[in-house]
């Protein structure tokens, strides 16, 4: 009997485990866009620091919600790799999500570092200022600038990867591997 049978013969990942997974996409991908536009912006372009703001309060929360994902994976196993599922699509499976966790922290840390450096505060959502953990200091500012610009150019590529793979099980080989990190 094929992976795609019965809905009801596949193991689906938890309820708050899709709802994390979603909600980190969608923030991820709204900073990210936030912040492919303000590399385009001119330095004193109208309403480039509310851009800024948008594209921090988003990193902030994507991380947050990464966190929280990251408990809801320890607390609850992922659901086994489909039986049919080949030994090295197994592999490349397991090494795409772990370069997605690393870089998926590794992006909003690296640009909470780089606005301490830029001596930026961030106020999360106008309410909430969050501290700052390291001074300014302009040398470590262009590094970390670097670092943040290719960890998401990384992230975008490992994310984009993700999101084929999971549109070709669902289109060419008709498995349930996208039906199982969706609602039900």
């Amino acid at each position: 009997m094929s992976d795609q049978a019965n809905a009801t013969e596949f193991e689906r990942y938890s309820s708050p485990a899709v709802l994390m997974h979603w909600l980190v996409a969608l923030a991820l991908a709204v900073a990210a866009t936030a912040g492919l536009i303000l590399g385009d912006m001119p330095d004193a372009a109208v309403g480039r620091q509310g851009w800024f703001d948008w594209h921090r309060w988003l990193g902030v929360s994507a991380f947050g919600l990464i966190l929280a994902r990251l408990l809801v994976r320890a607390a609850r196993r992922a659901p086994p790799p489909l039986p049919s599922l080949p030994r090295a699509q197994r592999w490349l499976a397991h090494a795409t999500h772990a370069a997605l966790y690393l870089l998926m922290v590794a992006a909003p840390v690296s640009g909470y570092l780089l606005s301490n450096r830029m001596g930026e505060v961030i106020v999360l959502f106008g309410v909430a200022e969050l501290p700052s953990l390291l001074g300014t200091d302009h040398a470590q500012m262009q590094l970390l600038e670097q670092v943040h610009k290719w960890t998401n150019y990384a992230l975008m590529a490992v994310a984009a990867l993700h999101v084929a793979a999971a549109l070709k099980h669902h289109f060419v080989d008709r498995d349930v591997t996208l039906r199982r990190m969706w609602f039900s």
